[in-house]
C-alpha cells in the first residue's frame, strides 16, 4: 500500500512539474450556421455578434511536445439580426467544458484540437423596441462542439491564441428540429500563473 501511495505521489509530482495553470479572456465572434439558419427562418439577416469570454485551464505535458489542456469557461454566443425595420440579437450564454490535445513547439507556438461541451445558462431574443423574450425552453440544454486552436506562449507567462469552435449538432429543441448550429471564432490572451512555457521532459 505504501509503495502504491509513493508511486502515485511521484507521478502526481511529475505531472505538476510539467504543467501550467492559467486564466484566459478574449472575444467571441459568434454566428449561427446550418441549413435552417437563414433570413427566412430567423426573420432577419444574420450578422456576427461580438461578445467577451473568459475561463481557466490546466495544461499538462504527456510527452516531449504534447500536452492535454482541460478548460472551463463562460462563453457568450448567439447572433446579431438586421433587416428592414428590425434590429436585434439572439443572446446565448454557455458554461463551456473542453479538452484540447496540444502539440507544442520549443518556440512557444502550439496547435490544439478537441471536444467541448456547452451547458446553456440563458437564452434571450432581444429585438429593439420590444421586450426581451426568454427562449431557453426552445433550445437544447447542451451543445457539443469541436475546437480548433492555435496560439503562442511567451516566456514570461503571457500568451495569445485564436481558434474556431464548430457546433456539431442543432441547438433547436423543437420537433422536428431545425438545423441551426453554433459557430464561434475566438481570439484572446492568456496568462500561465504557475510558470512560463512548457518544459520539455528529460
Amino acid at each position: 500500500m505504501k509503495k502504491i501511495l509513493l508511486l502515485s505521489f511521484v507521478l502526481l509530482s511529475a505531472a505538476t512539474i510539467n504543467a501550467q495553470f492559467g486564466i484566459n479572456a478574449g472575444a467571441n465572434l459568434a454566428n449561427l450556421g446550418g441549413s435552417d439558419a437563414t433570413a427566412a427562418n430567423l426573420g432577419a439577416d444574420k450578422k456576427v455578434i461580438f461578445r467577451p469570454h473568459f475561463g481557466v485551464y490546466y495544461n499538462a505535458a504527456i510527452g516531449d511536445n504534447f500536452s492535454i489542456q482541460p478548460e472551463v469557461g463562460f462563453s457568450p454566443q448567439g447572433v446579431k439580426l438586421e433587416s428592414t425595420g428590425i434590429t436585434g440579437k439572439i443572446v446565448l450564454n454557455y458554461i463551456s467544458i473542453g479538452a484540447l490535445a496540444r502539440w507544442n513547439s520549443t518556440s512557444g507556438f502550439y496547435l490544439g484540437t478537441g471536444p467541448q461541451l456547452g451547458i446553456l445558462q440563458s437564452a434571450e431574443a432581444q429585438i429593439e423596441g420590444e421586450p426581451d423574450e426568454d427562449i431557453k425552453d426552445q433550445l437544447k440544454s447542451s451543445d457539443f462542439a469541436w475546437m480548433f486552436r492555435a496560439g503562442y506562449d511567451l516566456p514570461g507567462g503571457f500568451g495569445f491564441y485564436g481558434g474556431f469552435n464548430l457546433g456539431l449538432g442543432t441547438i433547436d429543441d423543437s420537433s422536428p428540429a431545425d438545423d441551426i448550429k453554433n459557430r464561434v471564432i475566438q481570439i484572446g490572451i492568456r496568462y500561465n500563473i504557475t510558470k512560463g512555457k512548457m518544459k520539455e521532459k528529460e
